[in-house]
């Protein structure tokens, strides 16, 4: 059993990097929130593939832990990765019964600008 009784999603001690984003880029990523995140709603992101297998944790982890963040938290899940990863995201999903699926449609940088 997971536990998340002292979970803080918030951190006052991030440093924020600069990836120098494009405007065009960052307009992408906005209008794909909006077309695939309900509003004022906590996003997180979720990456469950790596090229290094020994990085990979099985789906069944992925599956329990966001379920209990959306739970206990209120999130919706993006998941993100390679136009390979879609379906592995598609099944995550429906497991999840909520969240969106980016693997494969906006690039790295896309990515980085959600």
């Amino acid at each position: 059993m997971l536990k998340f009784d002292n979970l803080n999603l918030t951190n006052t001690h991030i440093t924020k990097l600069d990836l120098a984003l494009t405007i065009e880029e960052k307009q992408i990523a906005k209008k794909w929130i909006k077309n695939n995140c309900p509003e004022n709603t906590k996003l997180i992101a979720i990456m469950p593939d790596s090229n290094w297998s020994s990085k990979n944790w099985a789906g069944k982890n992925y599956i329990e832990v966001v379920k209990r963040l959306i739970t206990v938290k209120n999130v919706f899940p993006i998941v993100f990765g390679g136009k390979q990863d879609f379906e592995k995201g598609n099944r995550l999903i429906n497991a999840w019964n909520i969240g969106a699926n980016a693997c494969g449609q906006l690039g790295i940088r896309g990515d980085a600008a959600l």
